[in-house]
């Protein structure tokens, strides 16, 4: 069955008669079509897929080359094993295609980024204050290697 990353992204496209992937399949593109979006083309950037694929949030991609923000890419592609791949499934395989198709090498570190302050409401205080709390640790991927996918 062929997926297109972004119909998968943003609607409930996982058909239901097709019986799902075998739980322990992790697998990549057997097939995938990476290309610069056209104008008007379901498409995303290469920040959007790794938001995706790993959880993130736009603020933990450190190093991330302007291009990886500002371009968009058309995927579409065929998994390498049969069936309807769950949501941990389909991480993996864009993880895979991120590797494979731009190159992507990253560590995982942790780094203090701002927080949202929450404020008392009128009725008072709901919570317990802590002590120094206005930045906190939180795991980033820090951006090795990332470059633009060659012509198909």
């Amino acid at each position: 069955m062929r997926y297109t990353l972004l119909a998968l992204l943003f609607s409930s496209a996982f058909a239901q008669d097709v019986p799902r992937m075998a739980k322990e399949a992790h697998p990549p593109f057997d097939v995938a079509t990476v290309k610069p979006a056209e104008p008007g083309e379901r498409n995303m950037p290469v920040r959007s897929m790794l938001m995706f694929a790993f959880g993130m949030q736009k603020d933990q991609l450190i190093n991330l080359p302007d291009w990886a923000t500002s371009d968009r890419y058309y995927v579409n592609g065929y998994p390498d094993a049969d069936g309807r791949p769950n949501v941990e499934q389909f991480h993996g395989t864009v993880e895979k295609l991120l590797a494979d198709r731009f190159g992507l090498k990253f560590h995982i570190e942790q780094r203090e980024l701002p927080i949202y302050a929450i404020r008392v409401g009128k009725n008072g205080p709901k919570m317990k204050v802590k002590a120094d709390a206005t930045r906190l640790p939180v795991d980033v991927m820090v951006i090795d290697k990332v470059e633009r996918p060659t012509a198909n």
